[in-house]
């Protein structure tokens, strides 16, 4: 499962530029290493991830996707 980021996005990112600022998605968290990470798309299964993407596992009753 991956999912486009798509719609009006605050920051730098935008529909003009096909990504998602997580610092302004995520206002609280904090990053390490970076100011702020752009991202393309949201997949749940690694092997599906590519340049751009952020993988975000998911519990489901078939096992634990971070694994």
């Amino acid at each position: 499962m991956s999912a486009s980021f798509r719609g009006d996005f605050s920051g730098k990112s935008g529909p003009s530029t096909g990504t998602l600022s997580l610092r302004s998605f995520l206002k609280s968290a904090v990053m390490v290493g970076a100011e702020d990470i752009q991202v393309t798309r949201c997949c749940a299964r690694a092997s599906n991830c590519r340049p751009g993407d952020v993988f975000v596992p998911q519990l489901t009753a078939g096992g634990d996707g971070h694994e």
